[in-house]
């Protein structure tokens, strides 16, 4: 029924519970797990060349922010592990961009049979203002579409 489940993560508490149900539910159904984190790395990345110009950081930005991801999707990775699922059976992937498009599109391209994400993530005050990515994602999701 669900053999690609796609999750979105951010590092927040929410979305690492979307990650327990959706390993859950890859385990049950013998299903595969697919962990994307996105960040909009363009908007971020020119703070933080602002920041080091000033600060003498020894590490370039954008190699801080891929740190940062790759720290998210192993935190959510061994989240799957403890539920009994084998490495062969979890994907991490990563994106630039709107979260909740990249969602839709990984749903797209990966052809996923559900996607889960948690109810609120890390940007609290942007989705009040302009909608949460939970609810982007399950109003434009191609598949059906949990919130944790």
């Amino acid at each position: 029924m669900f053999q690609k489940i796609l999750v979105g993560v951010d590092g927040s508490e929410s979305a690492l519970r979307a990650v327990d149900v959706a390993a859950n539910l890859a385990k049950t159904f013998d299903g595969r797990l697919l962990l994307l984190h996105v960040v909009q790395v363009s908007a971020i990345a020119e703070e933080a060349l602002k920041i080091s110009a000033t600060a003498h950081l020894s590490e370039n930005p954008k190699g801080i922010l891929e740190r940062l991801s790759q720290d998210v999707l192993d935190a959510a990775r061994e989240r799957g592990r403890r539920v009994g699922l084998t490495d062969q059976q979890i994907t991490t992937l990563n994106a630039d961009g709107d979260q909740a498009r990249e969602l839709i599109n990984a749903a797209k391209r990966r052809k996923v049979d559900l996607i889960v994400v948690g109810s609120r993530g890390r940007s609290r005050l942007q989705g009040l203002l302009l909608g949460s990515v939970s609810q982007k994602v399950s109003a434009l999701s191609p598949c059906p579409c949990v919130i944790v």
